[in-house]
């Protein structure tokens, strides 16, 4: 687990308790890819870019080129992809998402 995985990791557990997540999840068949963060009942992943001061992998033609073909790859197969940077991983932008995961979960139970 990375330190911005952790970092999101400790956050949620800390003020979210009713929206499990998996970690490290491949949701693209035939395909290698793993996300973060993912809630498959709701088909959202959450991906952290780190190194992007550093030049780290989301950041060069050839990262940026995967990470677009894997963010594609899961909306097409009916998934919705959030990528973060790490100075978004904060309590606040936590406590938003759980928010509208949560909105999404309660559309979802009444539309069924």
């Amino acid at each position: 687990m990375s330190s911005l995985e952790w970092k999101f990791f400790v956050i949620w557990n800390n003020d979210i308790k009713d929206l499990p997540f998996h970690q490290e999840l491949a949701i693209i068949p035939n395909r290698k890819f793993r996300y973060d963060f993912a809630w498959p009942d709701l088909k959202v992943v959450l991906e952290l870019d780190g190194g992007i001061w550093s030049g780290g992998g989301h950041t060069t033609g050839r990262g940026k080129t995967r990470d677009c073909e894997k963010d594609w790859l899961a909306f097409v197969n009916g998934w919705t992809v959030i990528r973060w940077t790490p100075n978004m991983i904060t309590s606040k932008n936590i406590r938003t998402l759980a928010d509208k995961l949560s909105c999404k979960k309660i559309l979802q139970s009444t539309a069924t």
